[in-house]
């Protein structure tokens, strides 16, 4: 690296900049040795093409990418104001730097989010699942009706997510708002829907739809259920990453 400049700060500077790049070289050749990663194994370029390769690359990146820690520094990004540097800002979990930028493209940044979640009960976590089985409602062909799933009675709507006919509107005569829909995809409410009755073994004559108490403590055994399987789940995980056997093969 050859740069002839009166400034006295300049050589040890392209010093700098050399073993930047052989360390960089060193740590492209062990990568490209396959050892770290199988992947990773290709037939390495001499050190010359390296640098040429590297040059090229710096000189085409933009700062405003943000995707080193440091690009926020550079100029051309404190010239932006605070929605442009939200805008520029990928959106990738952070390891260390509290100071980079981190924002989606719409421009919401973990500072609105967490001021919006403090005084606000809008944001119920991500649905992403629920909204497909939402647009995945349809209505039957023609006049044909089918049982709801949920109150037992005639519905033309259904969703092809789960193939079960349900209403987008409350059972008529009951004590809650919301929809068969939801009260079908909800996990708090699993084993008290009408088409349940085969899963925890009743008589669907004997079915009534479910009081806001047994809805209630429904929900509260389900949450228990459901931390009790999560953690089976990562007791077996833990137990084949270390090796060990589970329970039910020890007593075998």
């Amino acid at each position: 690296m050859f740069c002839r400049s009166w400034k006295y700060w300049h050589a040890p500077m392209n010093h700098a900049k050399a073993l930047a790049v052989t360390t960089a070289y060193d740590m492209y050749l062990e990568c490209s040795e396959g050892k770290l990663n199988n992947d990773w194994k290709v037939t390495p370029v001499n050190f010359h093409r390296f640098r040429e390769k590297l040059g090229m690359q710096m000189m085409r990146y933009d700062p405003r990418h943000r995707l080193y820690f440091g690009d926020e520094r550079f100029r051309v990004c404190t010239q932006q104001n605070k929605s442009q540097r939200r805008r520029t800002s990928p959106c990738r979990a952070s390891s260390s730097s509290s100071e980079s930028v981190q924002s989606t493209s719409s421009g919401v940044d973990g500072e609105t989010l967490s001021s919006i979640t403090a005084s606000s009960t809008r944001l119920c976590g991500f649905l992403d699942n629920l909204i497909k089985h939402s647009e995945s409602i349809k209505r039957y062909p023609g006049h044909n009706q089918r049982v709801c799933v949920v109150c037992g009675k005639q519905t033309a709507k259904h969703c092809s997510k789960c193939d079960k006919a349900m209403h987008l509107n409350p059972p008529d005569g009951s004590d809650t708002n919301a929809s068969c829909f939801m009260l079908w995809h909800d996990t708090g409410f699993f084993g008290l829907a009408r088409d349940d009755c085969r899963i925890v073994q009743k008589r669907q004559r004997d079915w009534s739809f479910p009081s806001q108490e047994q809805r209630t403590l429904n929900t509260k055994e389900m949450k228990q259920v459901h931390k009790e399987a999560a953690s089976r789940e990562n007791n077996s995980a833990i137990n084949a990453d270390n090796g060990t056997p589970s329970s039910s093969n020890n007593n075998e």
